[in-house]
């Protein structure tokens, strides 16, 4: 449903013959995402607080010294 006086947007298609300077930057994007993911879990390890997620339709509680880092969480 739209909203009277929204503008519908479709969606955004992204390319499969992305250039060099695209993977790139995507590489960087992802690096940085586990760099953030590895050092909030370490964060919540220093204040002794959980992590919530949110998972099949629930919010659920994972103790951060349960949660492996060493594996990449974003794949390629």
């Amino acid at each position: 449903m739209h909203e009277e006086g929204r503008q519908f947007i479709p969606e955004l298609q992204i390319k499969n013959d992305m250039d060099q300077s695209d993977m790139d930057q995507n590489d960087k994007i992802m690096e940085g995402l586990e760099i953030a993911y590895k050092r909030l879990i370490e964060f919540k390890k220093y204040k002794k607080t959980p992590v919530v997620i949110f998972k099949d339709g629930k919010v659920v509680e994972l103790d951060p010294h349960k949660i492996d880092t060493s594996k990449n969480v974003y794949k390629k």
